[in-house]
């Protein structure tokens, strides 16, 4: 994302002129077989958090106010990711919020039941401190759900503006924005997604033009 570039030219001045962005594109594979329910989540009402448990991924944002935001709108927090290190307190009070009715946490689901799970999501939330670009905000848009996630530049740009950005320290925004996404049918549709097969010789003509200004401008030693 143009966003780490910008990161890049921040650290180091050097760095940010040797950067070139050459794009991700999208892999569709996750659409590209039809879904299979998720039995324990049919007929329930559910945001969803997808990735790792780890600090960086600032799930305690959403534990913290989940008891709140289930009383407020009945929504379970569904985590959709493995443990991660030092995660052993996020674990333990999302497993709390399991034992209590509140959460769900699943892990090594296959693609089939991911996507499931992206379309039938009221909301997808993602309030990590740092990306490098965030492919669950593309998935989830890809789809119709709506996405609440944290404003790391990156995650914003991904988004492209049709995301709900909220500062990854602003309990209160969080809670605030879920409760509104609770109250609004989302507009799942079928997956629009790019044509990675139609995007991949851009992306691989950017990576070798990179390599070649890095081998031509190489000082020798």
């Amino acid at each position: 994302t143009e966003a780490i570039v910008d990161t890049l030219r921040r650290a180091d001045a050097d760095w940010g002129a040797k950067a070139t962005l050459v794009g991700l594109p999208f892999n569709s594979e996750l659409y590209r077989d039809p879904a299979e329910a998720v039995a324990v989540l049919e007929g329930r009402r559910y945001a969803l958090a997808v990735g790792d448990l780890s600090p960086r991924k600032n799930l305690t944002v959403l534990i913290d106010q989940w008891p709140a935001i289930h009383a407020a709108t009945g929504l379970e927090l569904v985590v959709a990711g493995s443990g991660a290190w030092r995660a052993d307190d996020v674990v333990g009070r999302l497993e709390a919020l399991e034992r209590d009715g509140m959460a769900q946490w699943l892990r090594g689901l296959p693609d089939p039941n991911l996507r499931w799970m992206y379309e039938h999501a009221q909301v997808l939330l993602y309030p990590s401190r740092e990306e490098g670009f965030g492919l669950p905000v593309i998935e989830a848009i890809a789809v119709g759900t709506p996405v609440i996630s944290s404003t790391d530049p990156a995650l914003v740009e991904v988004g492209g503006g049709t995301t709900t950005p909220v500062d990854p320290d602003d309990a209160r925004g969080w809670y605030e924005a879920i409760v509104a996404a609770a109250a609004t049918e989302p507009a799942h549709h079928e997956p629009v997604v790019p044509d990675w097969l139609a995007t991949r010789p851009l992306v691989g003509e950017r990576l070798v033009a990179a390599y070649e200004r890095a081998i031509s401008s190489r000082r020798p030693r």
